[in-house]
């Protein structure tokens, strides 16, 4: 049986993981397997809801392999035998749509549920470091506070916010669903759509706009497109910005027939090229958002999750980040360094190095 905190005064755990979404599970599930009832697992969802914005993405093809799926989920041992794994079968590229994988995760969240302490449908409002004892105090919405000798920290990400401007935007998280309405809206209205950015998602955003019938398609980008690259020796170029699976294989077959492509110099603002009368989608990336106060010995510091390390994930001492709040940052054996995300066996590689330091 689960066993969830409640009481309002403060107590103690040797570690604490925040974050509900399809990383925050992983994370959990490594540190509930070597930490137990001494970890506190805190998400703002309901232990029935759990996956945080992944349930927005459910239709929307994966770009990794179902093989990468299940190797990632073997190497949290508390869920390597789950027998769940095996109803994870691939499409003929090898990934499969997100909403395949979210039973997975629910059965895994059960799980792990049932073997540390946990506080669900809970906001974290502020995180409070008391050098002298080495200890975190983690305070919540509902008056909770719950200290630790670390906290990792697992947030999720919104679509970078687009700028304000006279253009008639559409919502990021709409276009990436195959056959959304939204993209009947689009091709009926007869509009040019600019779709700033050439990412993975951006790309998967034409797509779904050529197949709506949309007429008239803008790409700005102010970089080459890139693929990610199977290199021998098992590692991955462009691992964490290239195009991947169902999407990248369209790219090469495809062409982009009809989609024309405005080349940006880096110094220029994008919005300063679009037509007032097209409709713009913004697919630049992912930030954080309603981020908790973040507090050493009683000193707020506005600006220490920017300054974050991404190749050991610290935040400041005994706090780590993972997932795609804060990303790793991985320099391949070619020494291209960018940081990379998603749920996935460098991921877990990854939280299994900071497990090793709490």
């Amino acid at each position: 049986m689960q066993r969830t905190f409640s009481s309002k005064a403060t107590r103690c755990f040797r570690s604490i993981v925040i974050g509900t979404g399809p990383c925050g599970i992983l994370t959990a599930g490594l540190f509930a397997e070597k930490h137990g009832k001494d970890m506190l697992w805190i998400g703002d969802s309901d232990i029935h809801e759990l996956g945080g914005r992944f349930n927005r993405y459910l239709a929307v093809p994966g770009n990794t392999p179902v093989t990468s799926f299940k190797e990632a989920f073997a190497m949290v041992p508390l869920l390597s035998d789950d027998a769940v794994i095996q109803n994870l079968t691939p499409d003929e590229d090898g990934t499969c749509p997100l909403g395949h994988v979210f039973p997975v995760l629910s059965s895994f969240s059960r799980r792990i549920a049932q073997t540390c302490t946990t506080s669900f449908s809970t906001r974290v409002t502020s995180l409070h470091l008391n050098s002298d004892d080495k200890l975190w105090t983690v305070k919540t919405n509902s008056n909770h506070s719950f200290c630790g000798s670390s906290v990792i920290f697992i947030p999720g990400a919104i679509p970078r916010p687009q700028p304000t401007t006279n253009h008639s935007y559409v919502d990021v998280l709409d276009a990436v669903q195959p056959q959304h309405g939204v993209l009947t809206t689009l091709a009926s209205s007869n509009a040019t759509v600019s779709v700033v950015g050439n990412s993975h998602t951006a790309m998967l955003i034409v797509k779904n706009l050529i197949e709506a019938d949309v007429p008239k398609i803008r790409v700005y980008q102010k970089s080459p497109l890139k693929h990610a690259e199977h290199r021998p020796g098992g590692w991955v170029k462009y691992d964490g910005t290239g195009l991947k699976g169902s999407v990248s294989d369209w790219v090469k077959s495809y062409h982009f027939r009809g989609v024309e492509f405005v080349n940006v110099p880096v110094d220029e603002n994008t919005e300063d090229l679009i037509d007032e009368s097209d409709a713009v989608i913004w697919a630049t990336g992912f930030v954080r958002e309603n981020m908790p106060d973040l507090m050493i010995d009683g000193v707020l510091m506005g600006g220490m999750y920017s300054e974050y390390d991404g190749y050991s994930g610290e935040i400041a001492p005994g706090l780590f980040g993972g997932g795609i709040g804060f990303p790793e940052r991985w320099t391949d054996p070619q020494d291209h360094s960018e940081y990379r995300v998603g749920f996935n066996p460098p991921f877990v590689a990854h939280m299994a190095r900071i497990l090793g330091k709490c």
